[in-house]
């Protein structure tokens, strides 16, 4: 009997949790969700960009009146184009550099943040309302990505 008892007592092996994790295993798991995220966020974006392009092949002036989604629909796509480019271009490395995803991750939420308060602080001031409203929206978007690179980089840091 007591040999019963023991048996049905024992811990079941559980998954070691997150923040026990290894910094490279988190690392590299982030940098895979980013870039998944950032690929899905494109497909869904292009997506309601298409319906928006059906909407204004039917009546442009009734589509243009309420284009505001899709200034940011187009920013986002933009930015997730360019998250992609960057971690890729930045886990790729070179044949003079190779760079761990941790690496990687840092620097893209490092001149995310120099671009996005470069970008506040020296607005563009075009003549044309569209070009200023889509700066505007792209640098809302990077702001956006850079609250999924803090989490990242939160979740590196909380690694042993």
């Amino acid at each position: 009997m007591a040999r019963r008892i023991a048996t049905a007592t024992a811990a079941p092996s559980l998954p070691l949790p997150p923040r026990l994790k290894v910094k490279s295993v988190v690392a590299a798991d982030r940098l895979d969700q980013l870039i998944e995220h950032a690929n899905s966020e494109v497909r869904h974006l292009t997506a309601t960009l298409a319906k928006w392009q059906e909407e204004f092949a039917k009546d442009p002036a009734h589509a243009l009146e309420w284009s505001s989604n899709t200034f940011r629909d187009a920013a986002r796509i933009k930015m997730a184009k360019e998250v992609i480019t960057f971690l890729g271009f930045l886990r790729a490395g070179d044949e003079y550099s190779q760079r761990t995803e941790e690496t990687a991750i840092r620097i893209v939420h490092t001149e995310m943040i120099k671009e996005a308060l470069r970008k506040a602080r020296y607005p563009e001031h075009s003549t044309s309302v569209p070009s200023n409203e889509m700066a505007l929206a792209v640098n809302a978007a990077r702001c956006e990505w850079l609250e999924h690179l803090d989490r990242a980089v939160a979740a590196i840091d909380g690694a042993l």
